[in-house]
């Protein structure tokens, strides 16, 4: 939870102030059930002596801030790894925004920190957003199903263990953005045709696939659950699960051992075929991962 910084701590605390608290926010992850509290180093750090070994951390190590007049969306590192270990967490977290200006400066940032946080057993999750105002056309295409997804592909290849992205609500980014003579990235028409539609599981489903189909794990954040949004799936996140990613913001089965085989330990959701790990065994479903961070 990082909405402090990402969003301000006044926005995002005022209706509640007890959590500009750090110790309240962890308190909030424990007593909700989480099996993960993800934040900064200022919340983690401040209760890492009381809670580390209660809790697992994520600890995001980079952040886009709101005061640079005007504002501007750039992901800078707030700490290092080393602090993350020295805290006793179980994890980093790292937001990359892809298609943005800064994003080579930012994924060379990360692939060298997530492979710091590897050789020392930590896991690694990778924010995996799409950032550049062309993304916007006649609808937008930050949620778009094929970029979104080569986010993912580019995430897993820097050695994300869980990939964490927008759930899908369009598809067609890449057609959108070679129109009027214009030549954008590289696609093929059967992204469309064969290995996806228009149907919400379908979206996801391409999301998972380019997560080295699935050995690494997908979680959504974003979109309303619910009916209204997506008839017919119902109203609580089963066409997440249908489409084979392992939860909505939330871990309730336990973050990845850290880290035998980095990638394969990984557990999925129902309705893909089952992922065996790299000790051979097949991985566990994941049912439950259906509830809201």
């Amino acid at each position: 939870m990082d909405q402090g910084i990402e969003h301000s701590a006044g926005a995002s605390f005022a209706k509640n102030p007890d959590y500009f608290d750090a110790e309240n926010i962890v308190r909030l992850g424990m007593e909700g059930g989480c099996n993960a509290v993800a934040s900064t180093f200022g919340v983690l750090g401040f209760c890492a002596r009381k809670y580390a070994h209660k809790i697992p951390f994520i600890v995001k190590i980079n952040h886009n801030e709101l005061l640079t007049v005007p504002n501007k969306f750039d992901q800078v590192l707030f700490g290092t790894v080393k602090q993350a270990v020295d805290m006793g967490a179980a994890a980093v977290g790292a937001t990359i925004y892809f298609g943005s200006e800064e994003s080579g400066r930012q994924i060379i940032e990360i692939s060298q920190a997530f492979a710091m946080a590897h050789d020392h057993g930590l896991a690694t999750v990778l924010w995996c957003y799409l950032r550049n105002p062309a993304f916007k056309k006649d609808k937008d295409y930050h949620v778009a199903a094929d970029l979104s997804g080569q986010a993912n592909h580019l995430g897993v290849t820097i050695e994300a263990d869980i990939i964490k992205q927008k759930l899908p609500e369009n598809n067609g980014g890449y057609q959108a953005l070679n129109m009027g003579g214009s030549s954008y990235g590289k696609f093929d028409e059967r992204i469309y045709t064969e290995l996806s539609s228009d149907h919400p599981i379908d979206l996801c489903r391409y999301q998972v696939a380019n997560c080295y189909m699935g050995r690494a794990g997908l979680i959504n954040s974003g979109g309303a659950l619910g009916e209204e949004r997506y008839p017919g799936c119902g109203g609580d996140g089963r066409h997440q699960q249908a489409g084979g990613r392992d939860g909505s913001h939330l871990w309730s089965q336990g973050l990845p051992e850290a880290h035998e085989g980095r990638r394969g330990s990984v557990q999925r959701g129902p309705g893909c075929l089952p992922l065996q790990g790299s000790d051979g065994r097949v991985a566990a479903d994941t049912e439950s991962l259906s509830r809201a961070w």
